[in-house]
């Protein structure tokens, strides 16, 4: 009886060790494995750590999730760059005769390059402000004396008359500076033979 109850109170003690080493055991660990529990001998306890995460890359290996997330930053910045150039064409044409038709469109600029740009909120504020009080002085300007539609359009069909006339004229410079085209061979014995005879 008295070899029973040593036996007891030694797996009573192993247990009690078990028990506490699986408690002290990082939350993380997967699996646990034990040495056999015989009397009189301590058990060990083996922790296998999680394997690695998807994202992890060994070195030499090529990192998918890098390109992936590369790939997606840049398709993410073209649609909203596009989605801007979509509002702020529509925006142009609703309010070509507004007041501060130069101003908000540069306003919506600065903030879109503030939201896309984090490390923007370093410079110095004048620089946005030097913007936008730009834009301003040209709304107000346009509003002092407002463009002329007809000018506008005379000036445009200028400007496409002088670039004709400069596509002309490099035509023309062209030609002149081209050499004729060279006879052949036998245009050349011909040529040589009526000189001869001649």
């Amino acid at each position: 009886m008295a070899a029973t109850d040593s036996d007891a109170t030694d797996q009573a003690a192993t247990g009690s060790t078990s028990s506490s080493a699986s408690a002290s055991a990082p939350a993380s660990s997967s699996a646990s494995t034990s040495a056999p529990a015989t009397p009189g001998t301590k058990e060990t306890t083996a922790i296998t750590l999680d394997p690695a995460p998807n994202s992890w890359s060994a070195p030499g290996e090529q990192d998918i999730f890098s390109l992936y997330g590369a790939i997606m930053l840049m398709f993410v910045l073209f649609i909203v760059i596009y989605l801007y150039a979509i509002f702020d064409r529509f925006a142009g044409r609703q309010g070509s005769g507004t007041p501060l038709r130069t101003t908000i469109p540069t306003m919506l600029t600065v903030g879109l390059a503030y939201d896309l740009l984090p490390p923007l909120e370093a410079v110095n504020i004048l620089l946005p402000a030097a913007l936008i009080i730009a834009a301003l002085a040209r709304d107000i300007a346009l509003w002092i004396q407002p463009e002329d539609p007809a000018e506008r359009e005379a000036e445009a069909e200028a400007a496409e008359a002088r670039m004709e006339a400069r596509a002309d004229a490099r035509a023309e410079a062209q030609a002149e500076t081209q050499p004729a085209p060279h006879a052949g061979p036998s245009g050349s014995l011909a040529t040589s033979r009526e000189e001869t005879a001649g």
